[in-house]
């Protein structure tokens, strides 16, 4: 068996949004279609990035949320329930409306904010709105190696905005 990587996550926003739109454009299968939403001045209802799924008839998104490890104290960062439910509640205005909403973040994983996702998740569909997943940086060290030209890109370009000492 071969032994996985380290992969750290990236640096800044710009490239963890340009790494979610490539791995879930291979995910969704729909790597010419999958795209970048307005900027913040604009508006964007809680969607970075958008994709179309079934044929079209439904609409996918994704959130991004790159955040440092830790805090500037030293102490771990989180993503809060708060942070959260104030992305579902912008993603209720996407228009079309969603069909599933992904949060996906560069911090670790966290078992209370999973069982909060899940539960949302639950009480959307059952008053008919979208289904929503988080995925923590674990899902993405897993992920990536399933799709060798997201990965590739990837692994090529993870110092790129680094300067050298």
């Amino acid at each position: 068996m071969k032994s996985p990587l380290n992969i750290h996550p990236p640096k800044n926003w710009q490239d963890f949004e340009t790494l979610c739109l490539k791995l879930w454009g291979e995910i969704w299968s729909i790597p010419h279609e999958i795209d970048f939403n307005s900027d913040n001045a604009q508006g964007q209802h809680g969607v970075d990035i958008f994709g179309p799924v079934n044929g079209g008839k439904k609409y996918n998104g994704i959130q991004c949320k790159n955040r440092k490890l830790n805090l500037i104290d030293g102490s771990p960062n989180r993503i809060s329930i708060r942070d959260i439910q104030e992305e579902i509640e912008k993603a209720k205005s996407f228009k079309p409306n969603l069909s599933k909403l992904v949060i996906a973040t560069s911090l670790p994983k966290d078992q209370k904010i999973e069982e909060y996702v899940r539960t949302q998740s639950v009480q959307n569909v059952e008053i008919g709105l979208f289904t929503i997943q988080i995925c923590f940086w674990d899902f993405f060290e897993r992920k990536l190696s399933e799709f060798p030209r997201v990965y590739n890109w990837y692994v090529k370009n993870e110092d790129f905005h680094r300067t050298s000492q």
